[in-house]
């Protein structure tokens, strides 16, 4: 509401999109010039508030956003998208295993074989042991 036409300091700030807290910072500092200071609100001429800070564009974004509603989650756009991207994330994670398990067989066929165990009692070989320089027997 416009007290005739002078603006005062919490509607300037809605014509702006500057907080109060500035345009009143820039009142006491003179860089915003006001009509009048009462004990209840400042007077400020649009002119003078519209050529220190720019009108704001009527239709900005917190003013147009509004929800549409849809019936169903199949007839939302967003909804789609996203079954889309869920549904290609899953196709590359199962590329992914598929490759992880090939990977793993070719590792698995490429590995030493296993050492086979020695059972006790068959042959007995002799090792080389470097210190004291002689032949020992297991």
């Amino acid at each position: 509401m416009t007290t005739g036409k002078y603006f005062t300091l919490g509607e300037a700030s809605k014509e702006t999109g500057v907080q109060k807290s500035t345009l009143s910072k820039a009142l006491k500092s003179g860089k915003l010039s006001y009509f009048e200071k009462t004990s209840a609100c400042y007077k400020i001429e649009p002119s003078e508030l519209f050529r220190i800070y720019p009108r704001k564009p009527q239709d900005t974004v917190a003013d147009t956003i509004v929800h549409k509603q849809y019936d169903t989650p199949e007839m939302n756009p967003d909804f789609i998208r996203l079954q889309v991207e869920v549904e290609q994330l899953r196709e590359r994670l199962t590329e992914t295993q598929e490759q992880r398990d090939k990977w793993q067989a070719q590792a698995m066929q490429l590995a030493l074989p296993k050492p086979e165990a020695k059972i006790a009692g068959q042959g007995s070989e002799t090792r080389w042991v470097l210190w004291p320089f002689k032949k020992m027997k297991p």
